[in-house]
């Protein structure tokens, strides 16, 4: 059975003390020990099912799931349906090919980005896919998209559980706990113990296992994965140059 909230905080509570300094963020504390945990390791035990990503019209950016967090992509590609490719580059290489718009482009090109703060007063949104050319066309599960999903902030409702699996809850339970005694005392050393522990060991063995065997090698020198800017054509309109 999963750890809930309301656990996490009453560990958390057996170190600071439920009579703590009213300035500690019991949320705040625990949502930070959680990203760190997810932070530690490129967990397979979090790779999501792929998820279908949806074009709109003159939106030079594609929205991922909520999850993702700080997670990981793994891979983008169109949804086997569309006559078009999709391929990872860097923001700089979509600054580069402008705002242009192509009807029906055979290839796209997608970067991660996190958008500008809005104001200082609300928190960084969720990070995006920025894409070139801009679609002129709203295309429903255009792409499929594999990711390793981030931590998922807990709000303070104590039935709420973690987005990780119950196998991980007693690593998660110590970091909080790490975590509370360096707010507690301002000392690190147990956070820096954790990152070394057993059980750190114990569930990065278990992560490893759950999926041995991956396949046949693939990519390789053979396989191009550099940006090729001369396929951008539909034979009825100038491509990216």
């Amino acid at each position: 059975m999963a750890v809930t909230y309301a656990e996490l905080v009453d560990h958390l509570n057996i170190v600071i003390g439920e009579n703590h300094d009213g300035r500690l963020n019991e949320q705040q504390i625990i949502n930070q020990a959680g990203n760190f945990l997810i932070g530690l390791h490129p967990w397979r035990c979090q790779s999501r099912p792929s998820a279908l990503l949806d074009l709109i019209a003159d939106q030079p950016w594609v929205d991922i799931p909520n999850d993702f967090g700080n997670g990981e992509i793994l891979g983008i590609t169109q949804n086997g349906t569309l006559n078009f490719d999709v391929q990872l580059t860097t923001l700089q290489e979509i600054d580069r090919f402008g705002g242009t718009s192509i009807p029906s482009p055979s290839r796209y090109f997608v970067a991660l980005s996190c958008p500008t703060q809005g104001s200082t007063v609300e928190p960084l949104a969720d990070p995006r896919l920025e894409i070139n050319p801009t679609p002129s066309a709203t295309e429903s599960g255009a792409f499929r998209f594999s990711y390793r999903a981030g931590w998922v902030p807990l709000s303070p409702r104590g039935s709420h559980v973690s987005n990780i699996p119950p196998w991980m809850d007693l690593a998660l339970t110590q970091c909080v706990r790490a975590f509370g005694s360096y707010y507690d005392t301002n000392d690190n050393t147990l956070i820096e113990k954790f990152v070394v522990s057993a059980e750190i060991e114990r569930i990065r063995a278990a992560d490893a296992r759950q999926q041995r065997n991956v396949g046949r090698a693939r990519g390789g020198i053979l396989q191009g994965t550099g940006p090729d800017y001369s396929t951008n054509w539909n034979w009825s309109h100038t491509g990216v140059s």
